[in-house]
């Protein structure tokens, strides 16, 4: 499946999906633990971001596409900072500088096999 198809396909419930590789993957329901992480690491990035007086923003739950196989992979994170602009609503974060992945027992091995894929994009400073 392409990223086109993907973004206009229907999975008919109500999991959160990413595509990887070509096929759409369902992704887990957050646990407390997860939400309680990933809300402080944002409102922390968020609050230097702001002190510095940034024009970069945090974005919860962003869509990612790789460079490498782009138009067969759009991957679900749970952080990215970006600091570029746009004009209308996007699907997927372009020119993130920084991606954050919270790891947990259920998906380490999955997380740590993809963080190649982030570094083929050439905005990204950290990953």
């Amino acid at each position: 499946m392409s990223v086109a198809e993907f973004l206009s396909w229907e999975a008919g419930d109500d999991r959160r999906w990413q595509l990887v590789d070509g096929a759409p993957q369902p992704m887990a329901a957050a646990n407390r633990t997860h939400g309680a992480l990933l809300a402080e690491a944002g409102g922390s990035i968020g609050n230097h971001l702001v002190a510095l007086k940034s024009p970069c923003r945090v974005i919860m739950m962003p869509g990612i596409i790789p460079h490498v196989r782009s138009s067969h992979n759009f991957r679900i994170r749970d952080l990215a900072v970006t600091c570029s602009g746009y004009q209308s609503e996007e699907t997927a974060l372009t020119e993130p500088v920084l991606i954050v992945e919270i790891l947990s027992p259920s998906n380490q091995a999955e997380t740590w096999a993809n963080v190649w894929t982030y570094t083929t994009i050439p905005s990204v400073k950290e990953s």
